[in-house]
């Protein structure tokens, strides 16, 4: 828009009269008599301005507040304010520069010099502003020609590892959706659509170190071997070599998100990824949104060792840990957008003609809009300490999409439920495996009553009891289920937890009697046994011969050397990370799998599988 316009703010008609006179053949006019009138016209037609005139003493707001407020509106980058005063002190004149203002005319003052000094203000902003156009066109350029680079590049990976450059066009677009799902629903990460933008367009560097993978490897159609895998994880490192002989490129910002990406997309939530085991959030978000977005987009297209999958059976494996556990909160955002996710496997599928460009936003039309809900008043953390202290298997089902999502499992009575398997399916496996027979035909029933009650007849809850597989034990226990609405609001979502809770009068899992643990049959096992309070140093209160028998301690020394602190006797690199994982852990499930040394009384460190449940004592307290 042509900046052809000045605006004289003045409380004295006569002083703009004056002003007028002295540039009515050169520009358009805008008046206002105070610094209020005057910044509504400057937030209105900031575009056309050429220039502002504007006197300090005036009523209801003075042109110090206009600067000032001018200034917080980030306005005086663009705008040249000439300030025009009768005040000749140099303490005012030296606060007017240092608030912005291009230049100060003393009055009276001399009309051609008037016109002079405020021409030459004019112009030196003109100038300056056909500058930053020509800088952003030639930055501009250079992105075009960098991700034209980048594209080529991606481009040669694929066409490497037999894939196509859908492959690129789909992880950019999973990728953006989910970020702007994490932005929307988690400000703590403090991202914005700049930077997703950024983002989503290095994700497409996720796997350059594929370049220096042996094609032997790379398109392998069997499983690698464990000397094969070791190859394959160092595409992380590599790519980031490469990566790193591209900084001559100049932009900074582009190739740190690219290396962050490259280097971390494959680590995972509790530190079993590579190649640093990184865990929780020292992982950047946007690398493990990129490691979500590989998953799906690898489960649903055809690779060279297996067909694709449907999207809601990836979707399902995903959420359930099948390809390693990811953030809760990136897979509740993932669950927001799983529309969005579907309806890009189809319209970005391989063989489809390439429609967008990488700077292209997505719009997923109709078929992929949803209502905006509104935030959880309980936060991710509150909301998985309240399911341990229920200790209940709970499930969240989408019965439109056919998936389901594990949230916290209390013991292993569960594990039978297939996560490949759209939810009808997989709850029927489960059933024909898990529950007992006779049981068998009243709940598959439920299956078909679920709808029908929760949105045909409008119902919240809905609750049922069956007998189920215990793990332990190898009898039938009696469970309650109870199916709870979620949503109520929109009938269109037929969204249900489902929570699995052992009754009372069942033959459950025994609560821990210490007198009940030390049977000869447990004093024998060829492995460690201890039981210990979920506390601060998971402190000791019962061992078996095998225990003493792998660390060489007495149970007196324990009590003298360590004061039946087990946490002591973990080695002390490990101890920090056995703490954060036991944490993380507790979030989601009863059962407990950790890895990490211990120090023998030998001064040895022996690397140990820690398996473990929680259970309620007769005291009242939590154990191990």
């Amino acid at each position: 828009m042509r900046r052809d316009t000045l605006l004289i703010v003045d409380d004295e008609k006569v002083n703009r009269a004056i002003l007028r006179a002295q540039f009515e053949s050169q520009y358009d006019f805008m008046e206002a008599e105070n610094g209020e009138q005057a910044m509504m016209l400057i937030r209105q037609y900031r575009d056309c301005l050429a220039g502002i005139l504007l006197d300090l003493v005036m009523p209801v707001k003075d042109g110090y507040e206009v600067l000032k407020e001018m200034t917080q509106c980030g306005l005086m980058t663009n705008i040249p304010v000439i300030v025009i005063t009768s005040d000749e002190s140099t303490e005012n004149e030296v606060r007017a520069f240092d608030m912005g203002a291009a230049d100060i005319i003393i009055k009276p003052f001399e009309p051609h010099v008037v016109r002079r000094r405020v021409q030459n203000a004019v112009e030196l902003n003109r100038h300056k502003l056909h500058l930053e156009e020509m800088v952003e066109e030639q930055a501009a350029k250079l992105r075009e020609s960098r991700d034209v680079i980048m594209d080529a590049l991606s481009s040669v990976i694929e066409h490497r590892s037999a894939e196509t450059g859908q492959h690129v066009l789909r992880i950019r677009m999973f990728t953006k959706v989910l970020l702007e799902e994490v932005m929307r629903c988690c400000p703590e990460y403090d991202l914005s659509r700049r930077a997703i933008g950024v983002i989503a367009e290095t994700a497409a560097l996720h796997d350059v170190g594929k370049i220096a993978i042996p094609d032997t490897i790379l398109n392998k159609p069997g499983k690698l071997t464990p000397e094969e895998y070791e190859i394959m994880k160092t595409h992380t490192v590599k790519g980031c070599e490469i990566l790193k002989g591209l900084e001559r490129m100049g932009d900074q910002e582009y190739l740190t998100y690219a290396y962050n990406i490259c280097r971390y997309h494959h680590e995972r939530w509790d530190g079993s990824g590579y190649p640093n085991g990184l865990a929780g959030d020292n992982v950047p978000v946007y690398a493990q949104a990129v490691g979500i977005a590989d998953c799906y987009d690898a489960l649903t297209t055809d690779r060279i060792y297996r067909k694709a999958l449907l999207p809601r059976q990836a979707a399902t494996m995903i959420l359930n840990g099948e390809c390693g556990p990811f953030s809760p909160r990136l897979l509740e955002c993932f669950k927001n957008i799983g529309e969005q996710f579907e309806a890009l496997v189809h319209s970005c599928a391989d063989g489809q003609p390439l429609k967008q460009s990488s700077g292209t936003v997505w719009n997923p039309g109709p078929s992929g809009k949803r209502e905006a809900q509104a935030e959880p008043e309980v936060g991710q953390t509150k909301y998985f300490t309240l399911l341990r202290f229920l200790n209940c298997t709970v499930m969240e089902v989408d019965l439109n999409r056919g998936i389901y999502h594990l949230v916290y499992r209390q013991n292993e009575d569960f594990q039978t439920l297939p996560v490949s398997e759209v939810f009808e399916e997989a709850f029927k496996s489960f059933v024909a495996q898990s529950i007992y027979p006779d049981d068998r035909s009243a709940v598959l029933a439920l299956l078909d009553s679920y709808i029908d009650d929760f949105y045909g007849r409008g119902l919240m809850k809905r609750t049922g009891t069956c007998r189920v597989l215990h793990c332990t034990t190898g009898e039938y226990i009696r469970y309650e289920a109870t199916a709870l609405r979620v949503n109520f609001d929109s009938p269109k979502e037929h969204k249900i937890l489902i929570v699995w809770k052992i009754l009372e009068n069942s033959a459950e899992e025994p609560v821990l009697r210490s007198e009940a643990v030390g049977v000869p049959a447990m004093q024998n096992l060829p492995v460690g046994i201890r039981q210990c309070l979920s506390d601060r140093w998971f402190t000791i209160t019962y061992i078996n011969r095998g225990f003493t028998a792998l660390f060489g301690y007495s149970e007196d020394e324990l009590r003298t050397r360590f004061h039946n602190h087990f946490m002591e006797m973990i080695h002390p690199e490990d101890q920090q990370a056995v703490r954060r994982r036991f944490l993380e852990q507790v979030r989601s499930s009863g059962v407990l799998e950790l890895e990490y040394r211990v120090i023998s009384k030998q001064g040895i460190p022996v690397w140990v599988l820690d398996k473990c449940r929680l259970a309620a004592g007769e005291d009242g307290r939590e154990y191990l």
